[in-house]
């Protein structure tokens, strides 16, 4: 029946699912989160024809006529059925019918219930891996952002050392030379610290 073709389908999507989100879980990869979007989408189109199919026998059992010609084996034996029964639509026997029909269509709209409710929790499943996820990553990219601001107060501190240096040993005088340059055919001669 379509009941157990969606089941199969529903079945074999939820095992595709749940075998990539646990992989995902371990160790993420590109390839890894392409397969859970195609799953996803798959179980969205998936979700769509559930509820399509609820909702159409849901609206069968609002129509009596419809319902009628839900007899098909009672109409292929005799094909005037459908007719009489329309014309007995009141009548007690007929409304027996009906709700062996009702029932029977109730069932199958109470599956096609349970299999969407099972696609919206895998549905929501694979959101709350996606969050997860996102929540790693967003680890990832404060603890990044942490070690940028650390190496970037360090280099500040440096440039600032570097600076303090920098100007001191260009404007200290130096007492051997005292317009502060060196003389011709004398070597430069740094300071140094200690006795000579």
């Amino acid at each position: 029946t379509a009941v157990k073709h969606k089941r199969a389908q529903v079945d074999e999507c939820t095992l595709k699912a749940k075998r990539i989100l646990r992989s995902i879980r371990k160790e993420l990869s590109v390839t890894l989160l392409n397969r859970i979007l195609a799953v996803k989408k798959n179980i969205d189109e998936l979700y769509q024809a559930v509820r399509g199919a609820q909702q159409a026998i849901e609206e069968v059992q609002d129509d009596d006529d419809a319902m009628i010609l839900m007899f098909l084996s009672a109409i292929h034996q005799d094909p005037t059925l459908a007719e009489k029964m329309q014309e007995q639509n009141e009548k007690q026997s007929n409304r027996l019918h009906l709700m062996e029909v009702e029932v029977l269509l109730d069932a199958y709209a109470l599956e096609y219930e349970g299999l969407a409710n099972e696609l919206s929790s895998l549905h929501k499943e694979i959101d709350a891996t996606e969050d997860l996820l996102k929540f790693k990553l967003d680890k990832a990219r404060n603890r990044l952002i942490r070690i940028d601001v650390a190496f970037g107060m360090i280099g500040a501190w440096l440039g600032a050392c570097n600076t303090v240096a920098g100007f001191f040993g260009m404007n200290l005088p130096y007492g051997a030379y005292t317009d502060g340059t060196v003389k011709p055919g004398e070597p430069f001669q740094p300071p140094t610290s200690g006795s000579s």
